[in-house]
């Protein structure tokens, strides 16, 4: 089965916070080969960012090019196409959020795929109509 994650999840791998034992779950299921991960290029700056200025965990800077690199390796990192900047782009003006937080959705909506996030703010912005294609890690059932 084919999932998009976003660097919220993405995080969780590296550092423990509130879900991280669901994020590792769902990595366990990625290592068995139960599930594929799919997640936008760019999302390895969101994460080497987020794991970078994180208030409470300080990794070194090895710490955190590793954790791109085994993101690297176990993601499926998608390059968006013009359609799908373009429906990004949409979406964030239409709900209105980020263009970096639409483009998972657009990813998600062109491959017919579930995101998961832990991002609850974001979720609470979107209408019901796109709520359905997003599953809050918190909320996540293993296996999926």
């Amino acid at each position: 089965m084919d999932y998009i994650v976003d660097a919220s999840v993405i995080v969780k791998w590296f550092i423990p916070e509130a879900d991280s034992d669901k994020a590792e779950n769902l990595k366990d299921l990625l290592t068995r080969k139960d599930v594929s991960l799919y997640s936008p290029r760019y999302a390895l700056v969101e994460v080497a960012n987020a794991l970078t200025l994180h208030p409470i965990a300080k990794l070194s800077e090895d710490d955190i090019v590793d954790a791109i690199s085994a993101s690297e390796r176990m993601l499926i990192l998608a390059d968006l196409t013009r359609e799908e900047w373009r429906m990004a782009i949409e979406l964030a003006r239409k709900i209105p959020v980020a263009v970096y937080d639409s483009a998972y959705i657009a990813l998600s909506l062109n491959m017919d795929a579930k995101l998961i996030t832990a991002d609850s703010k974001l979720y609470a912005r979107l209408p019901k109509d796109l709520k359905s294609h997003l599953v809050l890690l918190g909320n996540l059932q293993v296996p999926i």
